[in-house]
């Protein structure tokens, strides 16, 4: 209610205005969203603009919804406003408003935290009323905007219930983002309106260290959740028997599974690596929808296993009727069937110019419901195209209906699956356009469907008559830009004579496609092999100065991951070279198994470049029982097998603390303060003169050793004033960890609160014994979390210890100024 406020009454947003949002953090999302549906503010779900491509569909999206308010990070605003003073002059006045219309997440934070009892005034609502506006249709460079009313929503997911079953009883689970329409209405709003336990976890959690999806499905005994067929695949290359031993997945009923082609090999292959951990064989569910239908069109009966169809390759073209493929076929393809319809949705098959098709004939689907769109905003145009004055709508996708189930062949509108995301050929197409040597309509991108993962390969087709060395320099450049723009890698550049267009102009993309399946461009491709060599990005020049084994074997372990053309330099940071977290994450996992144990993903927060993760990786080879320093607790203090972790809250008090400082506190007073302490504490219980602390860097993913030898010091205050320089240097930290205690062989770095979240609690209990964090507005409020090989009877008289301390401080202070 205070997010309410503050839009209604600071911000002076009224009912049926617009509010984009630019919100990464789920928590964040989740108070701006409802303070939006609450007052009638319609949101503007966007994903997070993380890239140049997605800050142009930001603008774009800016200008269709009329320049309203977007919600966002400071940090991100910095990044926009540099992207709009690189625009050319023309572009670059058209958004010169722009940072007039941001609102500071950290600005929204701190008025809050001033204003507790602020609440705004709710709305009333209608059922016709528009709810929220979602951008997943439409290009970059033509955003459109689906509408959907508060009973688009709440029929659809009535709908989904009844389908699939689902009431208050259920428990879910959603890594997806909520800027997506399966995150945000599937497993959001859904399970709130069914009244049943949600739990949302960040996507980067996902993407970095996919196993604390199902390990937390396991932990929570969660029955439905949902992904793609690109997190399967994802899931996969992480598993492995020692991290999973525990799990149990027999609560899972089942997993949604759409937003991408869905592809039978990947479903099967991932139920059964997962069949030992009690995860059941009709588990995966395939689903159809589109934002257009608010979320689900059709899905497979409850409890059945997936069903399939093999067909001939060629009858699957517009207005034909399906073939079933023979066993000496040698053109055929598998196609999962998405069940049946969702409710009282309906379906019907039509050709290119509306007329209904009969039973098993290819043609483009077209629906009708409650949860159908009314159109899409601020564009009459593109509405009246695809929405008939009937209802009938227009998917643009293109499948056949058997036995009133349906099945999605593919799009008829040029969309291309990579990694769960949609992406547009003419908008790839663009970016291509920006490189000299590239002209405009002599440039086509297609999706071509691998078979083995399920998503779409880029293949990027240019007319050329250039020498394979100059084409191989295109190539390139073409690489290069597409991967910095979209962090889309592509698989392959094809050269072509001449490029098929219509009588308009216009490439014909499936007549590029259809050749590149027939095989026609195998001798063109063939014969640029031996320059394809030559095709990779370089972000940093220098790199051909390789210092050691260990550094050759981590750049060759990032050049090795298929269809990765990015290079690498040794001091480029590996999140702003690729913006990738996906292909880290793979570039992690090839490291684990070459230095088994030696190397997590985490790990490349805290040694972002080649060079500083080739100087961990040495030490812990070479050295293993002596990474870091650890603290040599006594032995009656510690539980090699102790596996829990205790969590103590602590505050003290404002008065405590202005006794202490006698002026008003600053931040890296606290620091000092609860640093000072601590090597104390931990100096007193391990009867050592000499104590090292790491700290980790707010905002550098890098982490501090602080040596403290507490013999050289006159007293308390010099102790801190000692440590003033060092917390000056290095501010601000806010968070503080040490290292393992006793002979434990891991290091306990503790990261920053944005790494942290990437990690699920038995791998956090494995890598540190203790987290000091703190957070203060008036009071000093501390969270003490403990785990590892500490016990419990020790944790609590580390935190007491500390405490006592800074009340002895607080005492010793008032009686000495009185």
């Amino acid at each position: 209610m205070q997010r309410l406020y503050y839009l209604q009454n600071v911000i002076k947003l009224q009912q049926s205005d617009k509010l984009i949002f630019q919100i990464e953090d789920n928590r964040e999302f989740v108070i701006s969203f409802w303070a939006c549906i609450l007052g009638g503010i319609i949101p503007v779900p966007l994903t997070f603009a993380n890239n140049p491509e997605v800050i142009t569909k930001l603008l774009n999206v800016w200008t269709v919804v009329d320049c309203t308010k977007v919600i966002m990070p400071s940090k991100l605003t910095k990044k926009i406003l540099k992207h709009i003073e690189e625009l050319p002059s023309k572009s670059n006045k058209k958004y010169q408003n722009f940072e007039q219309s941001v609102l500071s997440i950290e600005n929204i934070n701190e008025w809050e935290s001033n204003n507790p009892e602020a609440k705004g005034q709710v709305a009333e609502i209608k059922p016709d009323d528009l709810a929220f506006i979602q951008f997943s249709s439409g290009s970059t460079g033509d955003p459109k905007g689906v509408m959907l009313s508060h009973k688009n929503i709440t029929t659809n997911i009535y709908d989904i219930s009844q389908a699939s079953q689902w009431t208050e009883k259920d428990k879910s689970l959603s890594w997806m983002p909520l800027t997506h329409d399966m995150g945000l209405i599937g497993l959001h709003l859904t399970p709130l309106v069914l009244q049943c336990n949600q739990h949302l976890m960040s996507t980067f959690l996902f993407a970095f260290y996919p196993l604390t999806w199902l390990l937390k499905v396991s932990d929570y005994k969660i029955t439905v959740t949902s992904c793609p067929n690109f997190g399967y695949e994802h899931f996969l290359n992480f598993l492995t028997q020692e991290d999973f031993k525990d799990a149990d997945l027999s609560s899972v009923r089942f997993i949604l599974n759409g937003a991408e082609p869905i592809s039978h090999r990947v479903c099967q292959n991932f139920l059964n690596k997962l069949a030992p951990y009690n995860l059941k064989p009709n588990t995966i569910m395939p689903v159809y929808g589109l934002a257009e239908g608010t979320l689900a069109i059709t899905n497979n009966p409850l409890e059945e296993t997936i069903k399939t169809h093999t067909l001939e390759r060629s009858s699957l073209t517009m207005g034909a009727k399906i073939v079933s493929a023979t066993a000496e076929s040698t053109d055929q393809t598998i196609l999962v069937d998405v069940g049946t319809f969702v409710g009282k949705v309906q379906l019907r098959i039509c050709d290119n110019k509306g007329n209904v098709l009969p039973d098993e004939t290819v043609g483009l689907v077209y629906m009708k419901g409650k949860n159908v769109t009314r159109g899409y905003f601020n564009n009459p145009k593109v509405t009246k195209e695809l929405l008939s004055e009937d209802g009938w709508f227009n998917t643009g996708d293109l499948g056949f209906l058997k036995d009133n189930r349906l099945t999605i062949i593919g799009r008829q509108k040029e969309i291309l699956f990579v990694n769960g995301q949609n992406f547009y050929s003419n908008d790839l197409e663009r970016v291509a356009n920006e490189i000299d040597g590239v002209e405009m309509g002599k440039v086509g991108v297609c999706g071509v469907e691998n078979r083995e993962n399920g998503c779409d390969d880029i293949i990027i087709f240019v007319q050329n008559r250039k020498s394979p060395e100059e084409f191989s320099q295109l190539a390139l450049k073409i690489t290069q830009l597409i991967a910095q723009r979209t962090g889309i890698i592509v698989k392959t550049v094809v050269p072509v004579k001449k490029m098929p267009i219509t009588t308009s102009g216009k490439v014909q993309r499936f007549v590029l496609k259809e050749n590149f399946l027939k095989g026609i461009y195998n001798d063109v491709i063939i014969g640029f092999e031996d320059y394809a060599p030559n095709i990779q990005i370089e972000v940093e020049k220098s790199s051909v100065n390789i210092g050691n084994n260990f550094e050759k074997e981590i750049l060759n372990c990032w050049q090795s991951i298929p269809g990765n053309t990015i290079r690498i330099g040794l001091n480029d940071n590996f999140f702003e070279a690729c913006g990738d977290s996906l292909l880290i994450s793979k570039v992690a996992a090839s490291l684990n198994k070459k230095y088994e144990g030696k190397v997590t993903v985490t790990d490349f927060f805290g040694y972002p470049t080649v060079t500083k993760l080739a100087s961990i990786i040495e030490q812990r080879v070479s050295n293993p029982l002596e990474k870091l320093k650890t603290v040599p607790f006594k032995d009656e203090m510690l539980d090699p097998n102790n596996k829990n972790k205790n969590i103590w809250n602590i505050t003290i008090k404002k008065e405590q603390l202005d006794a202490i400082f006698i002026e008003q506190y600053a931040i890296t007073q606290i620091e000092q303060l609860i640093l000072a302490c601590y090597a104390l504490v931990v100096g007193k219980m391990s009867e050592q003169q000499e104590v090292t602390i790491y700290l980790a860097k707010k905002g550098q993913n890098t982490f501090l050793p602080c040596c403290i030898n507490l013999s050289q010091q006159n007293g308390f205050f010099q102790l801190m004033k000692n440590l003033q320089h060092f917390v000056e240097q290095n501010t601000p930290l806010n968070n503080i960890a040490i290292e393992k205690l006793g002979n434990g062989n891991q290091p306990c770095f503790m990261l920053t609160q944005q790494a942290f979240q990437f990690l699920h609690d038995r791998y956090v209990s494995e890598v540190f014994d203790c987290k000091i964090s703190f957070s203060f507005e008036q009071d000093l409020n501390i969270q003490f979390s403990i785990a590892g090989l500490l016990r419990k009877e020790a944790s609590l008289t580390l935190v007491n210890s500390l405490v006592s301390i800074i009340q002895k401080l607080a005492e010793h202070a008032k009686s000495t100024v009185q």
